[in-house]
């Protein structure tokens, strides 16, 4: 079961650029991975950039309290609108995508028709900060085939000329709260993402 895994990320993994125009820490044991737009398995998200995740140490393991948590952030090379509607297409079209490639991998007979999507615009107390929690109810393709429900906190930026756009999620089987140990790392890692001042990247191409 793990070589599915294995080559499924292999077949879709970049390595990270030291000199990305953002910065951001996790935990040493949170895997790292970046997928390229367009998507192998998601033709239907038609940007260019790329998928930037970092994986929890259990993801892969059913019998641990992280156990598909990971994060994830869309890296858009434009100035997008990412409303309710367009998140929940490109969740519906990522999710239905991947399920299905990895299915038919391992042979797996799935109902991608009930597979669905939720998502609903909240906003914190005393922050312009726009957000969306979202619910995904699919299977694990990866590891036991059943269905699985995934809670998402998701957050939105824009580069500071407008000319990139970041959708970040925190996505774990269970419902976003800070007491819970692995969503508070998410958060710590999510708070950490910072874009890079061009100025200070030009001066360090310069040395």
């Amino acid at each position: 079961m793990k070589k599915y895994i294995i080559l499924f990320i292999l077949g879709c993994m970049l390595f990270a650029d030291d000199k990305d125009p953002f910065e951001f820490s996790a935990p040493k044991d949170w895997r790292p991975e970046r997928i390229a737009f367009p998507l192998s398995f998601a033709p239907e998200i038609k940007y260019d950039g790329f998928e930037e995740l970092r994986f929890a140490p259990g993801m892969f393991s059913p019998e641990k309290d992280d156990y598909f948590c990971y994060v994830f952030f869309l890296w858009i090379e434009e100035k997008v609108s990412l409303d309710q509607k367009k998140i929940h297409e490109i969740l519906l079209a990522y999710y239905k995508g991947l399920c299905k490639a990895v299915a038919e991998k391992r042979k797996l007979e799935l109902n991608l028709d009930d597979i669905k999507v939720s998502v609903e615009k909240t906003k914190e107390k005393e922050s312009k900060k726009v957000k969306y929690l979202a619910v995904v109810d699919w299977y694990d393709p990866f590891v036991t085939g059943k269905k699985l429900s995934l809670h998402m906190d998701i957050e939105l930026f824009h580069s500071e000329d407008n000319s990139k756009s970041i959708l970040f999620a925190c996505v774990s089987p269970h419902k976003p709260t800070s007491e819970n140990k692995t969503w508070a790392t998410m958060y710590s890692i999510r708070n950490s993402f910072k874009l890079k001042s061009p100025n200070k990247k030009q001066s360090k191409d310069k040395n």
